[in-house]
């Protein structure tokens, strides 16, 4: 059964990887081809499907995969689909009356009528998302490998192309939309079997697991809501009080320091997840395996995190070239925070699996709030490194504490063998 996991997450693990090896190793390309002012519409438009990607569906779409019987989970990809719609069009509606407002109120005029195209990205990934899960009910991790790697593929590949026919930020744009829009519309239909029987309308069955799993819009997705603000706040802020280059910087910066992690960690998660359940199901204490799987990770976030913090500037202007060199200086500040974030992170099924969901939710909670108010007190204008070093020691001291939080949960599980 361990085997078995270890390759399901290895399948995932190595789409997830070629996905992210793609976008990584065409980015000197890319970087000399767009400018920081077209990398910071790009920053916003994506920050904005983010916030609102994550609960398109209510959380429905995760239960998929814990449903008792098929019947249940197909009425439950019918019901994310409704939701995801509804939704969708609820959204879009204020977006077409007040597109050039929303643009003012978010500090990029240049973003334009594309943000009218955010509830179109976050209907299309919300339906990817169900596709996902229906994908991991049916084990087939080959498949979401698939569709990674060739949304990944088709992305660069239109980057590079619009970069070179000088279209600038539209460019952008336009590539992540197209690839978005050919990577749902390949994993539905590579699922279509499943598709079409949930699509018939089960109308009881959707009634039945909606009351069932009505949990997961009710706390699921309030938890969603907080983390997603909470990580797309920095880059809301910077595009308001900082001028559109340095939120261009910021937004590549990000891009390059969280691949790898992301890797690493959504792999991390999976194995942390199932052997701390096995732990707790069979009495042994738990403490001795996360001070392991710390020091684990923290040896792999040290390494770069020393030569980020010593030559990023150097690195970035002669890999991305020489315009890129303020994200160096960025990442410089940030990457200690950055690594403490993806030990935290890649813990934190913790707080689930031992039954402090509530624990964890008040931390999810008291971070929305102390990110609010830390840019809430930066001043307008302000360009120097302030406002990133007042980010770097809120994270610090944010994840730190989430650190504290995971060990506490570990340490006095509520479920009991």
């Amino acid at each position: 059964m361990r085997g078995r996991l270890l390759r399901q997450v290895g399948v995932l693990v190595l789409g997830s990887g070629v996905a992210q090896a793609i976008a990584l190793a065409c980015s000197p390309l890319v970087t000399r081809l767009y400018s920081p002012n077209d990398y910071a519409v790009i920053t916003v438009f994506l920050a904005m499907t983010g916030v609102l990607l994550p609960f398109a569906c209510g959380r429905y779409e995760v239960a998929i995969v814990v449903a008792g019987t098929d019947r249940h989970a197909s009425a439950l990809t019918a019901l994310s689909f409704v939701v995801a719609t509804i939704g969708a069009l609820a959204v879009l509606v204020p977006v077409v009356v007040m597109w050039d407002e929303i643009n003012e109120f978010l500090g990029c005029t240049e973003l334009g009528r594309w943000v009218i195209a955010v509830p179109v990205m976050v209907l299309l990934g919300a339906y990817a998302m169900v596709g996902r899960y229906v994908a991991n009910r049916r084990s087939a991790y080959r498949l979401i490998s698939q569709y990674l790697v060739g949304q990944a593929a088709v992305s660069v590949a239109l980057n590079l192309l619009l970069g070179y026919l000088g279209m600038g930020a539209n460019g952008l744009l336009l590539a992540n939309v197209t690839s978005v829009v050919l990577g749902t519309g390949w994993l539905l239909w590579s699922l279509r079997d499943d598709m079409s029987f949930a699509l018939r309308g089960d109308l009881p069955a959707i009634k039945h697991v909606a009351h069932k799993y009505r949990d997961f819009p009710i706390f699921n997705a309030t938890s969603t809501v907080l983390d997603a603000l909470t990580l797309a706040m920095p880059v809301f802020f910077v595009a308001r009080i900082m001028s559109q280059e340095t939120l261009g910087q910021y937004g590549f910066m990000m891009r390059v320091a969280q691949a790898p992690f992301a890797i690493i960690g959504g792999a991390v998660t999976q194995v942390h997840l199932k052997h701390l359940s096995d732990l707790l199901r069979s009495g042994s204490p738990a403490t001795p395996y996360l001070w392991k799987i710390t020091l684990l990770l923290a040896a792999i976030a040290l390494p770069p995190t020393v030569i980020s913090v010593l030559w990023a500037p150097d690195l970035f202007a002669l890999v991305f070239g020489s315009p890129w060199r303020r994200a160096g200086d960025l990442l410089a500040i940030l990457m200690p925070a950055i690594g403490l974030q993806f030990i935290a992170s890649a813990l934190s099924p913790a707080c689930g699996a031992t039954g402090h969901n509530r624990l964890g939710a008040i931390w999810k909670l008291l971070a929305f709030g102390a990110t609010l108010t830390t840019f809430c007190l930066i001043d307008a204008g302000a360009e120097g490194n302030t406002a990133f070093i007042a980010l770097a020691w809120l994270n610090v001291i944010l994840y730190g504490s989430y650190y504290c939080v995971i060990w506490y949960a570990v340490r006095y599980p509520r479920i009991q063998p």
